[in-house]
C-alpha cells in the first residue's frame, strides 16, 4: 500500500475478516502499530530519526545523521528536501531516546 501526498491511506478488507495487526513504517521513522484494526482509527505520528531501522532512536542515529551534514544522503535526509542539514539533525535529536512500535493513534 502506498500512501497519499499528504500521508493518508485506507485499507478495504474483505467483510467479515478480522486482522490481527497493523503495522506501518516509513524509512527514517519510527514503526506504528495497531493492534485488532477497526473501523477508522484516527491518526498517528511517527516520529523521524531511526535510520538504522531498529525501533530506537538513539546515539547511532545521531551519529549517522551527522556524518551525513551537507550530504544529499536520502537515508539520513529526514525530511526529504534533498539536502541533510540542521533540520535533520532537529528531528533526530528532538525524538532521542523514543523507542517504537509507536500505538497512539489518534
Amino acid at each position: 500500500m502506498v500512501t497519499g501526498d499528504a500521508g493518508y491511506f485506507e485499507i478495504m478488507s474483505n467483510p467479515g475478516r478480522v486482522y490481527q495487526c497493523l503495522q506501518v513504517f516509513h524509512a527514517g521513522y519510527l514503526r506504528g502499530q495497531k493492534e485488532l484494526p477497526d473501523g477508522d482509527m484516527g491518526i498517528i505520528i511517527l516520529p523521524a530519526g531511526d535510520v538504522t531501522q531498529d525501533n530506537l532512536i538513539d546515539i547511532s542515529d545521531v551519529s549517522i545523521v551527522s556524518a551525513h551534514y551537507h550530504s544529499p544522503n536520502a537515508a539520513a535526509d529526514l525530511n526529504a528536501d534533498g539536502q541533510v542539514d540542521v533540520l535533520d539533525l532537529s528531528l533526530v535529536s528532538g525524538n532521542y531516546n523514543q523507542r517504537g512500535p509507536v500505538s497512539n493513534w489518534q
